[in-house]
């Protein structure tokens, strides 16, 4: 509210109304010879008033003395000289969810079988889909990730690999050291590069980087190779779809040379398995070492695939032939050191620990029972298995 009159008009005894008013009250109107009596809480202070009101007291001014100057009420001028400022938080919107809601949303989520929108409707929330995924990406223990692929392992897939382990760990054999294994295994590679996602950090003011993607990938090169702690095989370059007599010319030009004092490992696939290459490998000599069904994180020759490909498809690589393609993989295959070759054997004992750790299961997160109700292995039953030729304890069938 604010009362305007001349500053020449008699008032009470010919006072003006500007001598009456105090200095901190009213301010001079742009228009001439009005004086505004404003009423209430003053304009704020100005950085300039403010440093303006801090020199006069550093120059030795009273409070008196200082409001009458800058035009401003003593309550003003102490409030800058002597009293602390306070940030004072402006009240956002009210929560969407509220604390039970929350409470009850992330354990649902943790589970780790809804999707956000399904969580929405499940829960019966009324709050969006995006809000709900801002809620549960402040919590700390959880993430929203992509699940780890693993095989289908069946019951008696698991107690295998298990008892296999076992016998790793436990073997006193010197004609099983992991000094005298080969591992080997066949690997695919396309054109197009790897298979899945290719990501890359990209600079918003450039243009998106592209990859091609052909039919069946451009084409492929099929590799067959082997490793031991003493060294690696020859890179077999293979054509056409593979059969037990291509196997044993494989087997006969890259593995022979090595000698036969060694125990071969390899999987379990069809030419593998078949009579031709038993016979052959009987034939030569050649002990092959038992392997269990679905196990390629057993064998380390799968870390050395993932070694070539870092090389191979590095940034994204695409290759326009086979034969630009099998150059690289030539490349990566013999720029791999000893020292890797002999890390990766001696990753053996933790590979079999890790599998009886998880009893047989390859997967991160699936749940199995124990083999005795305390959850301790008991190992007992692993020596009468391999001793006595007995397949599995009674408890875990």
């Amino acid at each position: 509210m604010a009362t305007f009159t001349t500053a020449t008009s008699p008032w009470r005894g010919g006072d003006s109304l500007q001598s009456l008013i105090p200095p901190s009250t009213h301010r001079r109107s742009r228009r001439a010879g009005l004086i505004v009596h404003l009423m209430g809480r003053g304009a704020p202070l100005t950085d300039i008033e403010r440093g303006r009101i801090q020199g006069l007291h550093e120059a030795g001014l009273g409070l008196r003395q200082i409001a009458r100057q800058v035009e401003h009420s003593v309550g003003a001028v102490n409030r800058v000289l002597f009293v602390t400022p306070t940030e004072h938080k402006t009240p956002g919107p009210a929560a969407s969810l509220s604390e039970r809601e929350t409470r009850y949303l992330v354990p649902t989520a943790a589970k780790g079988q809804l999707s956000t929108k399904q969580l929405k409707e499940e829960i019966k929330l009324s709050t969006s889909v995006r809000t709900i995924q801002r809620v549960l990406a402040g919590v700390d223990w959880l993430v929203y990730t992509k699940m780890d692929n693993t095989l289908p392992l069946s019951a008696e897939d698991k107690r295998a690999r298990e008892a296999w382990a076992w016998e790793m760990l436990m073997n006193k054999d010197p004609v099983m050291s992991l000094d005298t294994f080969i591992f080997s295994d066949e690997k695919k590679w396309n054109l197009d590069g790897a298979d899945g996602f290719q990501t890359y950090w990209r600079d918003l003011r450039r243009p998106s980087r592209q990859t091609k993607r052909r039919q069946a990938g451009g084409g492929s090169v099929m590799v067959w190779d082997g490793f031991s702690a003493a060294g690696k095989t020859e890179l077999a370059v293979l054509h056409g779809k593979q059969n037990s007599d291509d196997y044993v010319y494989t087997l006969s030009a890259f593995m022979l040379p090595c000698g036969t004092d060694f125990m071969f490992q390899q999987n379990g696939a069809s030419i593998h398995r078949s009579k031709r290459t038993q016979e052959f490998l009987v034939e030569q000599e050649v002990r092959v070492l038992p392997w269990p069904a679905r196990s390629p994180d057993l064998n380390p020759i799968e870390n050395l695939w993932s070694i070539m490909n870092r090389h191979v498809d590095a940034n994204g690589r695409q290759f326009s032939s086979v034969s630009e393609l099998t150059v690289a993989l030539y490349e990566a295959w013999y720029a791999i050191d000893m020292s890797v070759l002999q890390s990766l054997i001696e990753s053996m004992p933790r590979r079999c620990k890790e599998c009886i750790k998880k009893h047989g299961v390859t997967g991160l997160h699936e749940r199995v029972p124990c083999h005795s109700s305390t959850g301790v292995i008991d190992t007992s039953y692993v020596l009468h298995t391999w001793v006595h030729g007995v397949g599995v304890p009674a408890a875990t069938q």
